[in-house]
């Protein structure tokens, strides 16, 4: 009997480890995933924090996404220079320009997501980003810098039935559909955030390793992800997205066309003029002496 008892202990403690392993791997402790970013995307870096107003659908608007408006102009990588880190005198950072250097001599640029959840907003809170030097002995340190931005939850991307009756779905973010207060319906499911992109710590552990590093001018990878929380509790991470930045010596000279400039002719001021002369006068009465001796001989 208790050998049957103890099968049976053995058999529950077995099935419930089972189950306890399923669940964590399925996310059950509380934690998810976000494969390729299917549940929230990063949309990249772009040069402004504005949605543009337009209704036109087929320029970055669509039906499904609330008519956010069309996104700003992606910006795909920039530069930094070594030595001290101070802003660039011909970058202005507005909100039409939001990429660039800035005071503190770190780089920022704005991130973009979007949510593609069902009934759920996400809140971002940290960007996680990630350095790599090709050619490098070492790498520099990841860091991670604080975001606020809200995305609120997706919407159907059809707003007719299959019949084309001009009947409207339910739609993913009408309030009976979802826990999610009546505000969240005006939250478009896109945001745009700016944050610093390489912060002057880094420009700094790149001037005090440059043994370790290539040549100046060099590339550095910047690998970037956005990482918050779905307002049912799941913390998720955006899939990746990579950027190219080019790091120039503290003085940088534009190559030119190849052209050799022919050298200017400077005019000899009077100061030369009369140093020369005297020269010449002395060279003379050298050569006078020396046909007086060779005659007297």
């Amino acid at each position: 009997m208790n050998k049957v008892l103890s099968i049976r202990g053995a058999a529950v403690t077995t099935g419930a480890l089972i189950v306890s392993l399923v669940a964590i791997a399925c996310g059950g402790n509380g934690a998810s995933n976000n494969d390729q970013g299917m549940s929230v995307t990063f949309l990249g870096l772009f040069n402004s924090t504005t949605l543009a107003n337009t209704s036109a659908v087929g320029q970055g608007q669509t039906t499904g996404q609330q008519g956010c408006g069309r996104l700003p102009t992606v910006f795909v990588g920039g530069s930094i220079r070594l030595g001290e880190a101070t802003p660039e005198p011909s970058v202005t950072l507005t909100d039409t320009n939001s990429s660039g250097t800035d005071e503190s001599g770190a780089f920022v640029s704005v991130v973009g997501v979007q949510n593609n959840l069902y009934g759920q907003a996400f809140r971002a809170d940290r960007v996680l980003i990630d350095y790599y030097v090709p050619g490098a002995s070492t790498q520099p340190p990841s860091t991670n810098a604080p975001i606020a931005l809200i995305a609120g939850p997706a919407e159907a991307a059809a707003q007719t039935d299959t019949q084309n009756t001009q009947t409207q779905n339910p739609g993913l973010r009408r309030p009976s559909f979802t826990s999610l207060p009546p505000s969240f319906s005006n939250i478009c499911n896109r945001a745009l955030a700016q944050v610093t992109i390489i912060p002057a710590s880094i420009r700094e552990w790149l001037n005090f390793n440059r043994d370790a590093l290539p040549e100046a001018p060099f590339k550095i990878e910047v690998t970037v992800r956005v990482s918050g929380l779905t307002s049912s509790g799941d913390r998720l991470d955006t899939n990746d997205g990579t950027f190219d930045f080019e790091v120039l010596p503290e003085t940088y000279i534009v190559p030119t066309s190849g052209d050799a400039t022919p050298e200017a002719t400077v005019a000899p001021t009077a100061a030369a003029q009369a140093d020369n002369s005297g020269v010449e006068q002395l060279e003379n009465a050298f050569d006078l002496q020396g046909s007086t001796a060779a005659a007297g001989q």
